[in-house]
């Protein structure tokens, strides 16, 4: 629909990665034509960026399914030494693995105003026009 977004990935969630934005020197893993788990663990570089096909149902229950490539983007936690994952249609060339992070923890920002707003001042009482 013309929009950008940024989402969290579950931990459990494993998709094809079928090329690789960013390259390693050294003798890093190859990811492309890997799937996500089979090689997650293994990984010991900061950041992963990898774009991956995703396949979906188009309308529920039509049947007829799409293919679509996006960007995963992954932070290693130092502490934990997990991966946090972040899916997007972001491009590359404007946005950085570390920006993409920045991006989602500002809009986790912002849901959570939201939640205290709707819980302290019963913002979501209030009566709109639109009937929203």
């Amino acid at each position: 629909n013309g929009g950008w977004f940024v989402s969290r990935v579950k931990d459990n969630a494993n998709f094809e990665i079928v090329e690789e934005l960013r390259t390693w020197r050294g003798n890093s893993i190859p990811l492309e034509g890997e799937s996500l788990q089979a090689v997650l663990e293994d990984l010991q570089r900061q950041e992963i960026d990898v774009r991956i096909t995703l396949s979906f149902e188009r309308k529920r229950g039509s049947g007829a399914s799409a293919t679509r490539s996006f960007r995963l983007v992954g932070l290693r936690n130092k502490e934990s030494e997990e991966y946090h994952l972040y899916l997007t249609n972001l491009a590359r060339e404007s946005y950085s693995a570390p920006d993409i992070a920045q991006l989602y923890r500002a809009r986790w920002e912002v849901e959570l105003l939201f939640k205290e707003l709707k819980s302290r001042f019963g913002l979501d009482e209030i009566k709109t026009t639109d009937g929203y």
